[in-house]
């Protein structure tokens, strides 16, 4: 049997369509623990909603993050943030 961990976010970030962003993320090699700028067209920060077993962004799987996030991101910077890992088998 394997047990894959999930990273999962605990908190009111998610996406502008109100699917929960995922924490933290692998994108392009580099490990995001808040919505990020990285590669967005449009300028507005996105975040992950799947990764697969390694953390690793899935493509398609992500959205603009909504206005929650910043407050997601505040916190995290001053270090009130906690991230809760659950198994799935």
């Amino acid at each position: 049997m394997e047990i894959f961990l999930f990273p999962m976010l605990v908190g009111d970030c998610a996406t502008l369509a109100g699917r929960s962003c995922v924490f933290p993320f692998i994108y392009e090699g580099e490990t995001h623990e808040m919505c990020t700028l990285s590669n967005s067209e449009s300028g507005k920060p996105w975040c992950a909603t799947g990764v697969d077993a390694n953390g690793k962004f899935k493509s398609g799987q992500w959205g603009y993050c909504n206005h929650a996030c910043g407050e997601r991101s505040k916190k995290y910077k001053e270090g009130m943030f906690f991230i809760s890992f659950f198994a799935f088998q």
